[in-house]
């Protein structure tokens, strides 16, 4: 089976679908920063290949994430169940830097989510570990020092 497919370029950037196993569905794949398919294809399996640990970490990470945003008359996810949080998430789109911005592969992928409509979840995963969960639009590079992101990062 295919990994990535429909590729298009698209104002000078690949576009895409992955299969992505852990949700059984093609979701949305973007060079963010020019046209390198290999990278894609590297952080595709890599996602593919995550030890199930490191996927439950991310979703406990996303649970805290959630948990923080509650309003008085909602119940707190608990993290006995990671898998709780599925129904209230949903895989957007896997973006892939360019090449030469850090080494591959890495996981960085945008969610829509329940609790944060307007800007969203993004996990940072890299060497196996969950080093970023929050807010879409502060997501940081996958390579870069997280010492600046500890507030508003739930991993």
């Amino acid at each position: 089976m295919e990994i990535i497919r429909n590729v298009q370029e698209q104002s000078g950037e690949l576009k895409g679908e992955f299969f992505w196993g852990f949700y059984d569905k093609w979701i949305s794949v973007s060079c963010i920063e020019g046209n390198h398919l290999e990278e894609a294809v590297q952080c595709a399996n890599y996602l593919n290949n995550l030890p199930g640990n490191v996927i439950e970490d991310a979703l406990k990470a996303s649970i805290r994430y959630r948990n923080d945003f509650l309003l008085s008359e909602e119940l707190p996810l608990s993290l006995d169940n990671p898998r709780g949080v599925l129904p209230l998430i949903l895989p957007l789109d896997l973006w892939v830097l360019e090449p030469d911005r850090g080494k591959y592969p890495y996981v960085l992928l945008e969610w829509d989510c329940e609790w944060e409509v307007e800007h969203g979840m993004i996990w940072v995963i890299r060497d196996d570990s969950v080093v970023y969960v929050g807010a879409a639009n502060a997501a940081p590079d996958p390579w870069e020092d997280l010492a600046d992101y500890e507030e508003g990062n739930y991993a």
